[in-house]
C-alpha cells in the first residue's frame, strides 16, 4: 500500500497529556483577575486556542472588556500556562513509538496545534524537535485556528502535498472537524477527554499503542 505525503499530529491530548496544566492555569487566571469570571466549559475549550478562552470567558461578564485588559490576562496565562508546561508532561503511550517509526520510514511529519508557539515549543522540546518538517501552532492562522479547516491547509501548503493524501491525528471534536474540512484522506482518532463518533474518513482506535505503519498508508 503507498505511503502517505505526510502525517500530521496534534499535540494536547495526542502526544502529550496538558489537561491538568490547563485547568490550574484557568483556575489561576479566574482568581488572578478578581473571581467570578466563568470560565468556558471544559468541552468548549478542548482543542480551542487560548486567546479564544479568555476572550470568551471576559466577554461573559456584565461589563464589556477592553481590548488592553484582554491583552493584559493573555500575557498573564500564557506566562503562568509557560511555568506549568515547563514541568516534565505525560507522553501519551504509543506516541513517540509511532512518530518515530513513521520517521523511520520517511513519512515528512507535521504537528498542528491550537496553543501558540511561545508555549508549543516548551512541550516540543520535550516531544523532541527532531521529528517535525513543520508546525503550525494557533498563532499562525489567527482566528482562523481549529475546527476551521486553515490550520490543517497550511502544514499541508508548507510541505507542498496534497491534503487528501494526507493522514491526520487527532484526540478532539475540533480537531477531528478541521483535519476532515481540509479534505484529508483519513483521520485517526484517539479519543481522550471528549466522546468522537464513527465518520467517514475517520478510523478510531483506543490508544496510539495499537497504530504503527500500516495504519497509516492510504
Amino acid at each position: 500500500m503507498p505511503k502517505p505525503a505526510a502525517v500530521f499530529f496534534d499535540m494536547d491530548g495526542t502526544i502529550v497529556s496538558t489537561e491538568r496544566q490547563g485547568h490550574q492555569a484557568r483556575t489561576a487566571l479566574a482568581a488572578h483577575l478578581g473571581g467570578g469570571l466563568t470560565m468556558p466549559s471544559f468541552e468548549e475549550a478542548v482543542g480551542v486556542s487560548d486567546y479564544h478562552i479568555i476572550r470568551r470567558a471576559l466577554r461573559d461578564r456584565e461589563r464589556p472588556a477592553a481590548t488592553a485588559e484582554i491583552d493584559d490576562a493573555f500575557a498573564w496565562f500564557t506566562q503562568r500556562t509557560a511555568l506549568l508546561l515547563s514541568e516534565k508532561l505525560e507522553i501519551l503511550p504509543g506516541a513517540l513509538e509511532l512518530i518515530e517509526e513513521l520517521h523511520a520510514a520517511g513519512i515528512p511529519l507535521g504537528l498542528v496545534t491550537s496553543t501558540r508557539w511561545d508555549l508549543a515549543k516548551i512541550v516540543i522540546n520535550q516531544i523532541g524537535r527532531i521529528w517535525w518538517d513543520t508546525v503550525v501552532c494557533g498563532d499562525h492562522v489567527g482566528d482562523q485556528s481549529k475546527p476551521h479547516p486553515r490550520p490543517y491547509l497550511l502544514a499541508a501548503q508548507r510541505l507542498g502535498v496534497d491534503p487528501e493524501d494526507c493522514v491526520a491525528i487527532e484526540d478532539s471534536p475540533s480537531g477531528i472537524a478541521s483535519a476532515e474540512a481540509a479534505g484529508f484522506r483519513r483521520v485517526i482518532v484517539v479519543p481522550s477527554d471528549l466522546p468522537v463518533g464513527p465518520g467517514p474518513v475517520r478510523v478510531l482506535y483506543e490508544s496510539l499503542k495499537q497504530v504503527g505503519l500500516a495504519d497509516v498508508e492510504l
